[in-house]
């Protein structure tokens, strides 16, 4: 559009109609699509318009700043904000779908335009305040959403973390425990990455009492759940808590069929509660098992001759991992072996029951021992 015709059109405001004033507003709508910054900042410069116009939604009920960060242009982003009335009042206003010009920013993994969103300490103030669908906040929203790079953004920022990173949606659900129930593992991985997150959110309850490994194990998502399990403050408080339905993570893995995650679970040390011992689980079985046999059962056993090498040195010495290379031929062999049988040799060497095996030592060696029976 010629510029010109605009500023004559701008001088003889004063003596339109109201209909024909309406012109300035789809003046506005339509450069702010094609980024026509020249334009806008001119329309823009007159207070009565900027009132009027400046915050009104128009198509699907986007405002200007909805506008212009759908079209990820971040001139025209810093032209709309240096203006206070739309400061103030557009930030927080939602669009027909319910999204705010932030989340349109993070769609398309805006960086450099989120980041100069947030750097306004009014409008991470008021995010804050925003609360959208299941009373869920920005932070669980963006979990909800699988928006990892605003979630990214929001984590930088500590007062955003301390005052979200545990908060409760309605269902009394964290935002770890959200991206848990989505299955998102990268939102998982980055969120424990925060300690005040990995340190509370891992221990606390939803309104059906269950915690991000219950529901984790109860899905099947193996990756989420080994990620949960490689801290023990995590395993520790979380581990053998139950539901409303009395029911554990070991139960839920045991109960929906998820075998990997069972094996997982045993291997970390989770206690078998009562409830899934009646499951009849064939590898809970195999476990049970492993713990009433002597050692003595392993010489009289017609085992390979390398296999039984590997657990009688197992049983006498604190040592025996620290040559890999030889380690992995053993590893090969009893990946091979009964499911029972495997599930002996794991219980022997994780448990210090007549074992001089240290656990610090199966900690540093646990990929190695692991690797081809939980794994595969």
């Amino acid at each position: 559009m010629n510029i010109q015709l605009v500023v004559d059109f701008l001088q003889i405001k004063d003596y339109i109609s109201y209909e024909e004033y309406n012109i300035f507003g789809d003046l506005l709508y339509e450069s702010c699509c094609k980024g026509d910054i020249e334009i806008v900042e001119l329309i823009l410069s007159y207070p009565d318009i900027r009132t009027k116009y400046g915050n009104k939604q128009y198509k699907c009920t986007n405002t200007l700043l909805h506008i212009a960060c759908y079209e990820n242009n971040l001139k025209l982003v810093k032209i709309l904000l240096s203006y206070e009335e739309i400061l103030e009042k557009s930030i927080t206003i939602k669009n027909s779908i319910g999204d705010t010009p932030i989340h349109i920013a993070s769609y398309f993994s805006s960086i450099i335009l989120i980041e100069y969103l947030l750097s306004f300490e009014k409008i991470r103030r008021e995010l804050l305040n925003i609360t959208y669908a299941e009373g869920n906040k920005i932070l669980s929203h963006a979990c909800d959403t699988n928006h990892f790079e605003l979630i990214k953004v929001l984590l930088s920022h500590d007062d955003i973390l301390k005052e979200m990173g545990n908060q409760f949606n309605i269902y009394f659900e964290t935002p770890l425990y959200v991206a848990c129930f989505r299955g998102y593992f990268k939102i998982v991985k980055l969120l424990l990455a925060q300690r005040i997150i990995a340190r509370d959110s891992c221990c606390l309850l939803n309104n059906s009492g269950e915690t991000p490994l219950y529901i984790s194990c109860f899905k099947g998502n193996f990756e989420i759940v080994k990620n949960l399990l490689s801290d023990n403050t995590i395993i520790q408080c979380s581990a053998h808590i139950k539901n409303i339905n009395e029911e554990t993570p070991l139960y839920t893995a045991c109960f929906n069929g998820h075998t990997r995650i069972v094996k997982l679970l045993l291997c970390y040390g989770i206690m078998i509660d009562e409830r899934t011992k009646l499951l009849n689980n064939k590898i809970i079985n195999a476990y049970l098992l492993s713990t009433d046999i002597s050692h003595q059962w392993i010489d009289e056993l017609k085992l390979h001759e390398e296999v039984k090498l590997f657990l009688l040195t197992v049983c006498t010495t604190a040592n025996y991992f620290e040559v890999n290379k030889e380690s992995i031929p053993f590893f090969n062999i009893i990946c091979k072996l009964p499911i029972e049988l495997q599930m002996l040799i794991c219980n022997l060497v994780y448990t210090d029951s007549g074992s001089r095996v240290k656990k610090y030592i199966l900690t540093k060696y646990i990929n190695y021992i692991y690797k081809y029976w939980v794994f595969k």
